[in-house]
């Protein structure tokens, strides 16, 4: 009788986004999930509920709405927020369960100064702040993001703006409808050769570190690369064969890097996207005088900077006409970016500017 009467006394199990978020400020991560959701009265709970206030969708056929046999909700419940698709959509997800919300976006390109600019954000926005890096191997685990999904909506309770930075590629965010008139959005780009050395000063600062092998995401890398280990004590032309290895592998340094993340891969539709979302744009080799006049920081932290392995001195002709030819499109917008501020002397512009000019 007592178990009865403490069962009913628990609240409904979350049925919406919104609900979930907001019942996850009372999460404790040294209880953990379990604990959480213990909370919960699961009686009469359906897929339906389960797929909407965990996916924010309804179940995408029969065969995933129908309450089988031994159907168990928590268990349900349970499995899709450590899924993939909860994982992988959390933007989204948390921007539509707070419509109230201002957004801000930051469309980390990486090696753009995007690890600077996110500590500033940070300090600027406090929990309000959310840091989503979902184009690197170092992924946070399930029960992190709820971690950090607590601090979020918590922080959201003091502020009229949610603030949002990671590896977002802007034709998703357009997809999605992420963006709406009146919000904010903007990036840091860079030279696309630049970008490409210090994509491989990057990865081979975090190979050859003494800690690497007890990182997850270093782990996942050498399998990416088909590298058993890598001896972080190799001597300089050892290094230098492993930077021109890294250079060469697409999945490293990305073909137009600029314009996967700012466009569909090519200059046209990264001009249309741009000028469609109303994106502020700066270079790196401007950032320190927007950062000034746009977020009244004086100077940047410099954070996450790479050992220098390898320089552009360093690449053979045909190192260079390889270089040259993955970043062509990249080449393109860079140009025409640098030339339009560079006419107007402003240390921004709009993705509108770029159509015009």
């Amino acid at each position: 009788m007592l178990g009865r009467l403490w069962r009913s006394a628990r609240p409904p199990a979350p049925r919406s986004p919104r609900e979930l978020l907001l019942a996850l400020r009372a999460y404790d991560k040294s209880k953990g999930l379990d604990e959480f959701l213990s909370r919960f009265d699961f009686t009469g709970v359906t897929p339906h509920q389960v797929y909407y206030s965990v996916l924010g969708r309804l179940p995408e056929s029969a065969q995933f709405a129908q309450e089988r046999p031994g159907y168990e909700p928590l268990a349900h419940y349970r499995a899709e927020i450590l899924g993939t698709e909860f994982q992988s959509k959390l933007v989204p997800y948390v921007v539509n369960a707070f419509p109230e919300k201002k957004r801000l976006f930051f469309v980390h390109v990486p090696k753009c100064a995007g690890s600077d600019l996110a500590a500033h954000l940070r300090h600027q926005y406090g929990n309000a702040y959310f840091s989503l890096f979902d184009q690197t191997p170092a992924q946070l685990l399930p029960l992190s993001r709820l971690s950090q999904l607590q601090a979020l909506v918590t922080g959201l309770a003091a502020k009229d703006t949610v603030a949002v930075s990671g590896h977002l590629r802007l034709d998703l965010m357009f997809n999605e409808r992420l963006t709406r008139f009146g919000d904010v959005i903007f990036s840091v780009v860079r030279d696309p050769l630049e970008i490409s050395i210090s994509m491989v000063n990057f990865v081979l600062t975090h190979l050859l570190s003494e800690h690497s092998r007890q990182n997850p995401g270093i782990v996942e890398w050498l399998e990416m690369l088909g590298l058993g280990s890598v001896d972080t004590q190799l001597t300089t032309e050892q290094t230098r064969q492993m930077a021109l290895r890294l250079l060469r592998d697409p999945k490293i340094v990305l073909p137009n890097h600029l314009c996967h993340f700012l466009g569909r891969g090519d200059v046209a539709s990264t001009i249309d996207l741009c000028a469609a979302t109303h994106i502020e744009l700066t270079t790196v080799s401007r950032y320190e005088v927007w950062l000034k006049q746009r977020w009244d920081v004086a100077q940047s932290l410099h954070a996450n900077e790479s050992r220098k392995y390898l320089h552009l001195t360093d690449l053979s002709e045909d190192d260079r006409a390889y270089l040259y030819d993955i970043t062509r499109e990249d080449r393109l917008l860079y140009e025409k970016i640098d030339r339009v501020l560079t006419r107007t002397g402003r240390a921004s512009l709009f993705g509108a500017e770029l159509a015009d000019a």
